[in-house]
């Protein structure tokens, strides 16, 4: 029902019908393996979801690039729409019969008077014992119904693709029941229904399927299934001039509800006049519609789970993990845009790097830095700071951003302190080695600074900007081999066991007045 289309790496044209999710990225397992530079191991996901198809970007390093900008939230996709993952570029494509025939269904919006929405007279579903029955044909078209809905009920239980499901309801029920037109609507995000599903038959193929928003208030708002013999004479849609123009005769419209989350409807209707459908169709169709939304929740609340997991993944690599549970519960809020902060920044940065990687192999600089880094992260992460990113080999880190902090300044400090102890750590590895030593200078500066997501329209990202980040990393510059550097304004905030030693006041880069300087050490 849906295609992507891409040249491959050797220019040669690829297409793949797409499951409910399909995975791009660089490992065999991928759905779709692009072994091309810059693509990650898990670079994109297109899932189908209610509402469409989806595409997201699965934190790639890179990026996946849709209208010009590169996603940070799943985006829509519409027939021919593109995406771009490095220098491949995907086509989307919708096909096939089940596709069109969804495109072919209308919504009724006119206002309906609200004398319409009355409650549903009671309807008896259950079956008359075999022996109450004297007509013979009525009795084996019942056993019949019952032997459907049992293998439709096998079927959906080992159903989790929504589309799939959705199809087998609508194909069985048309086995069952003497519909001619039959519509599965899901709600969108924004509470609106869209159609998810369609099946017409016979000659049924050529006019669109126009439901009537009458009967599916009706459905919706009561919370309970409509069934009418004649909906042209029914007395709860007298007022409905949708009903009279299309002629419906007999109509069945169920809700899609899981305990309060109501996920659509299911609609059955018939040109006929007459009992077409039963209180027993209704009880069967209710029974497939109680089925169908229970599985249906359970494939939100997994695709819920999934962006929860990508979610602190994401996060994960910024925040220490109890700030990304307050994130993700949704105690804490990160909106985009920029917002005014009391912070403490750090830049760490390795002394003679340059030096150092001469005498190394590409895969041993690669080593060494992941090796460095991951100390290093591990102390600001102990210390709930905010990890804003890596510069070569200079890290840039935050305390009392994105989520404030009171002791964000002494926070700051004794992580500093702390990275210089695991570097002298690592260092005692490396001797044991025949390694060189790594030196590190470190600078921190704390005050007010702008914190929020920076950049283009293409690329956006979380980071704090202002003259405190610019002083702490000009400290940085100045920090000799093991040195702390920070500026007088950190001196208010020391923690414990923790002294100032005064150095010169200097004039720094891009600065009018003169900072003091004092460096920071254990006492």
């Amino acid at each position: 029902m849906a295609r992507l289309t891409w040249n491959n790496e050797d220019g040669v044209e690829q297409s793949l019908a797409l499951r409910h999710t399909t995975s791009i990225g660089r490992l065999p397992d991928r759905d779709v393996q692009l072994r091309i530079r810059g693509v990650s191991r898990m670079h994109a996901r297109v899932r189908q979801r209610p509402d469409g198809w989806w595409v997201e970007d699965a934190g790639s390093t890179n990026g996946t690039w849709k209208d010009g900008r590169r996603l940070d939230s799943p985006a829509p996709l519409r027939d021919g729409d593109t995406f771009t993952v490095e220098t491949v570029e995907f086509v989307f494509r919708l096909e096939g019969p089940g596709d069109e025939a969804t495109t072919s269904i209308e919504l009724n919006s006119e206002q309906v008077d609200s004398a319409v929405r009355a409650r549903v007279r009671h309807l008896s579903g259950a079956f008359r014992p075999a022996g109450d029955v004297e007509d013979v044909d009525r009795l084996r078209e019942d056993y019949e119904k019952l032997r459907i809905a049992n293998e439709l009920s096998r079927q959906l239980a080992a159903e989790f693709d929504v589309p799939r499901l959705l199809d087998r309801i609508l194909e069985q029920a048309f086995r069952m029941f003497r519909a001619d037109r039959g519509a599965i609507l899901l709600m969108n995000a924004e509470g609106q229904l869209r159609p998810a599903a369609s099946r017409v038959r016979g000659e049924e193929e050529a006019a669109p399927f126009r439901l009537s928003s009458t009967i599916l208030r009706e459905a919706l708002e009561e919370r309970t299934a409509v069934l009418s013999s004649d909906a042209m004479t029914d007395g709860r849609f007298q007022q409905a001039q949708s009903i009279m123009l299309q002629g419906i005769r007999a109509t069945m419209c169920v809700p899609l509800i899981s305990g309060e989350h109501v996920h659509g409807v299911i609609a059955l209707d018939s040109r006929f006049r007459g009992e077409v459908f039963t209180g027993q169709d209704l009880h069967l169709l209710t029974g497939f519609a109680m089925q169908a939304a229970t599985l249906l929740e359970h494939v939100r609340l997994l695709e819920q789970r999934e962006r929860d997991l990508l979610a602190r993944e994401q996060m994960g690599r910024l925040l220490p993990p109890e700030m990304v549970d307050a994130v993700v519960n949704g105690r804490v809020e990160i909106r985009p845009g920029g917002t005014i902060a009391s912070a403490t920044v750090l830049f760490a940065d390795i002394r003679g790097f340059t030096g150092l990687s001469e005498n190394l192999s590409a895969p041993e600089v690669v080593d060494l830095l992941n090796d460095y880094f991951d100390r290093m992260v591990e102390v600001v992460f102990a210390l709930g700071g905010t990890l804003d990113k890596f510069i070569g080999d200079e890290l840039m880190a935050v305390w009392g951003a994105p989520i404030a902090r009171p002791g964000h300044c002494a926070e700051a400090v004794e992580a500093a302190l702390r990275m210089q102890e695991a570097v002298h750590g690592l260092n005692a590895e490396r001797s044991g080695g025949g390694l060189a030593p790594v030196e590190v200078g470190i600078g921190l500066n704390t005050g007010e600074l702008l914190a929020g997501f920076i950049g283009s329209r293409q690329a956006m990202n979380w980071t704090v900007i202002g003259d405190v980040v610019n002083v702490a990393s000009r400290l940085c510059g100045l920090a000799s081999a093991g040195e702390v550097l920070a500026s007088d304004a950190v001196l208010a905030s020391l923690p414990d066991g923790v002294e100032a030693r005064e150095r010169e006041t200097r004039r720094l880069r891009g600065r009018r007045g003169d900072t003091r300087v004092v460096e920071l050490r254990r006492a």
